[in-house]
């Protein structure tokens, strides 16, 4: 058989354990899906490789548990937090505009 694989069909799990789907790796993996999470603090919030924010990394296993998908921890934060670098950027526009302003007033005198 294809011993490379191995899709959650061909993976038995042991009890309490689910087999989530890890993307990264092409392959099912058993983890262990707790029910209740401690009550999470806003500033434990993580951004998964699902590009979802979740309030902590137990939310994170647990929707990981019920999408049946491996999810893991890109970022703390929240996904869509504004970094240096996106700021910077904003910043390179700002500055690629003016030359282009500049240029096609060049242009017209």
């Amino acid at each position: 058989g294809n011993a490379q694989a191995k899709s959650c069909e061909d993976i038995q799990c042991s009890v309490g354990k689910k087999c989530l789907w890890d993307a990264r790796m092409s392959r099912g993996r058993c983890s262990l899906c707790d029910e209740t999470c401690p009550e999470s603090r806003t500033d434990e919030a993580v951004c998964a490789s699902d590009n979802t924010t979740y309030p902590s990394e137990c939310a994170m296993k647990q929707a990981a548990c019920s999408l049946g998908v491996l999810l893991e921890v890109k970022h703390s934060g929240s996904c869509n937090s504004i970094t240096e670098d996106q700021e910077e950027d904003e910043e390179d526009e700002d500055s690629d505009y003016m030359a282009y302003v500049h240029i096609s007033s060049i242009l017209d005198g």
